[in-house]
């Protein structure tokens, strides 16, 4: 496994740096992307910028939309893919917790493509990342979902494609299958791999186990392949 440098992620997220700026949604309760009044100053967030959804805003792409980086704070921030329509985000998704007892949402029925995709809690307790829809989620390169405190929950229900890793780790991490994931090589470091959908589906050249949980039941019909994506 390839380490990431957390300071320098964080570093690159919250810094505003010479190729666009960092945009904030109104906090008011969001809005359609193309709409300026969606947006803290009345800017729609464009190919070279980061776009923060914060404050439990739901923000939806109904066309076509480039971002540089995306990032999701605080409770009930949303984005929501509409049906057909894609959401390109040349760089990272990043999602994190702000406080305890909080949720993120993606609800997505088009296609979000990225390069690389991070969710981690920092630290506060009960983080819940749900993502439902009938959508594709498409990292080229990884995948990390990091729990460092209690209770962290993902739901994944978008089809996932990796083109080179997804990781999952930390012991109170519950990571629930709900679509079909497809990755090169899957990381199980630790926590609890949930594939008791019958949907459930995983694709993958290489699987990594360190420790952890796999839990199905015996009515479940998910299933498991190694020929990757």
């Amino acid at each position: 496994m390839i380490f990431r440098n957390v300071a320098i992620v964080l570093l690159s997220l919250i810094s505003i740096h010479s190729f666009g700026a960092n945009i904030n949604s109104n906090g008011t309760g969001g809005g359609d992307w193309s709409l300026g009044s969606s947006w803290l100053g009345g800017v729609v967030p464009g190919a070279g910028d980061q776009a923060f959804i914060v404050n439990g805003d739901n923000i939806t792409v109904s066309s076509a939309a480039s971002i540089l980086n995306l990032i999701l704070h605080d409770n009930n921030s949303t984005i929501t893919i509409n049906s057909g329509k894609t959401l390109t985000v040349s760089d990272w998704i990043y999602i994190n917790a702000t406080g305890i007892n909080q949720n993120t949402i993606i609800v997505n029925n088009g296609i979000i493509n990225c390069v690389r995709m991070t969710v981690k809690d920092f630290q506060k307790p009960n983080y819940t990342l749900t993502v439902s829809g009938t959508g594709t989620i498409n990292c080229s390169d990884y995948a990390e979902y990091t729990a460092a405190a209690l209770g962290m929950s993902i739901s994944m229900g978008n089809k996932l494609i990796i083109s080179s890793e997804i990781v999952l780790q930390g012991s109170s991490l519950t990571f629930t299958v709900n679509e079909s994931i497809s990755c090169h090589q899957f990381i199980f470091n630790s926590g609890v791999l949930d594939l008791s959908s019958n949907n459930a589906e995983l694709r993958m050249n290489i699987f990594s186990y360190l420790s952890g949980t796999i839990s199905s039941n015996s009515s479940s019909t998910s299933k498991v392949y190694f020929n990757g994506i």
